[in-house]
């Protein structure tokens, strides 16, 4: 038996001219609520790009009330007290 179930990503959205893929994944364990993913893909030349990543990942349940205070308390202690979480 497995400790956690196949995660399966798919593809939601594609913009070619922005030069963006969004995907999210299916199958995640139940503590977990949402996970979802878009690359940006900006040129910088001719030989060069620069590739940037956002991701969401929602927890839910005990497990997501414990994880945004850890997570929190990261942010915080990483950019500090005035930095917006």
């Amino acid at each position: 038996m497995r400790a956690f179930p196949a995660v399966t990503e798919r593809i939601v959205a594609f913009d070619e001219t922005d030069r963006t893929l969004t995907y999210e994944a299916t199958g995640l364990p139940a503590f977990v609520g949402e996970a979802r993913s878009t690359w940006r893909v900006t040129p910088l030349g001719q030989q060069r790009a620069r590739a940037r990543f956002d991701g969401v990942l929602a927890t839910r349940g005990e497990l997501a009330v414990s994880s945004r205070c850890r997570c929190a308390s990261a942010c915080v202690a990483r950019r500090g007290p005035s930095s917006a979480i």
